[in-house]
């Protein structure tokens, strides 16, 4: 009986999903229809290009490295300029509101691959798949999550209380977006960019967290995995972890760095998630560029940037990014 409850529950939640990865599906299928037939315009080509980069920024910046971390702090001057632009191609993604997302990560950083973990602990190929999806099953809805998620409120302000809360995302990072794509007659071209930055963004935790996913395969299979990810650290927070390697640096420019996610969870609250010079981290550049420029400030970086070697700083800023500051 209870679980015929809960299922109604999360009807609404379940129909909501469908239908966002059915669309998603249909628009990223019609493109590659389109491709293979010759049939498309660049400037289609354009909208799908600039969706798809300008989208990862904004998620792993806005959402990941500000809003769920607070690597960083706005300037008086960047909360009413970069901090809506931002903000706005974050939302852009379907995520979900910045507040919800960022309740989630944090339960991630909190249990990670443990059995409360929303994105893992991953051991088989059919885990792999469905921790991509995983955010938006209705179970991560919980007491954890919602704690989190008041948390960010009581420390936000009134715009990120409202222009970003639940109905500021729904006009702002659906509605406007759906509207116009559809009078510019790019909605498909649209929508299959936000699906891949839709999809990539959660594949992201699958796959950096699939270390121990490799022992299962032919050791053949495993040495060439390892030959695209490895793991650097090797602490209480890192989980299984992994980065990839220097020469699939492609991979941390595409998605704005975040694929060095064994460096993010030894340090998750430093603003840069490339710590080397070979690892490409596009959005560590802008969050530089707008330190630089006056638009960013309170720039958190890794221990190996700064002579502070102390443990208990380490620890003390690995409890604050997942906690939150104190109240």
């Amino acid at each position: 009986m209870l679980k015929i409850r809960r299922f109604i529950k999360d009807l609404p939640t379940w129909a909501y999903v469908t239908a966002i990865h059915t669309y998603f599906f249909t628009c990223l299928i019609a493109i590659t229809l389109e491709l293979l037939s010759g049939v498309w315009r660049w400037h289609e080509l354009a909208v799908f290009l600039i969706t798809l980069h300008l989208i990862g920024i904004g998620i792993t910046i806005y959402y990941h490295r500000y809003y769920t971390h607070r690597a960083f702090q706005f300037t008086a001057l960047g909360k009413w300029t970069a901090r809506p632009v931002l903000s706005v191609i974050g939302m852009a993604s379907w995520l979900g509101p910045p507040k919800v997302w960022a309740a989630v990560h944090l339960r991630h950083h909190q249990h990670t691959d443990g059995e409360k973990d929303p994105h893992g602990p991953i051991f088989t190929l059919a885990e792999l798949g469905y921790v991509g999806l995983i955010l938006f099953t209705p179970r991560l809805f919980d007491n954890d999550v919602t704690e989190h998620g008041q948390r960010r409120d009581k420390n936000s302000d009134w715009y990120e209380r409202v222009v970003c809360g639940g109905l500021g995302y729904f006009l702002i990072g659906m509605a406007i977006p759906l509207a116009l794509s559809t009078y510019f007659n790019v909605a498909i071209w649209y929508f299959a960019g936000v699906g891949i930055a839709f999809y990539g963004t959660q594949f992201v935790n699958s796959i950096g967290h699939s270390e121990e996913l490799f022992k299962v395969f032919p050791s053949s299979i495993s040495h060439l995995l390892s030959k695209l990810f490895y793991k650097r650290h090797d602490g209480k927070h890192c989980g299984n972890t992994l980065n990839a390697r220097p020469w699939v640096g492609w991979l941390g420019f595409s998605t704005a760095g975040e694929l060095y996610h064994n460096n993010h969870h030894e340090f998750p609250n430093s603003a840069a998630i490339g710590l080397h010079w070979y690892e490409l981290d596009s959005g560590w550049w802008i969050i530089r560029a707008m330190e630089m420029t006056g638009l960013a400030t309170n720039v958190n970086l890794p221990k190996l940037w700064t002579k502070r070697s102390d443990e208990k700083i380490r620890l003390a800023n690995q409890i604050a990014a997942i906690d939150g500051p104190p109240a």
